[in-house]
């Protein structure tokens, strides 16, 4: 019996069977997110390197007045 690689896609879990393909989009286009879809959409944004900058200039923009004004 020779050693063969199975052919599967990245996105397949083969170990319990669950795939995780994008969802399809309905009648009008969108695509509709389940409850999960949505936490992972949110912890996505949450972790991203463009959230961390964002808040990093507004805690730059709300700390010019404490260093400009005399207590």
């Amino acid at each position: 019996m020779s050693d063969q690689l199975i052919d599967t896609p990245p996105s397949d879990n083969v170990s319990t069977g669950i795939t995780t393909q994008p969802a399809p989009p309905s009648a009008d286009g969108t695509i509709r997110l389940g409850p999960l879809g949505w936490l992972r959409w949110g912890w996505r944004q949450l972790t991203s390197m463009r959230t961390a900058l964002f808040l990093l200039f507004l805690l730059a923009l709300a700390s010019i007045p404490g260093s400009l004004l005399p207590q």
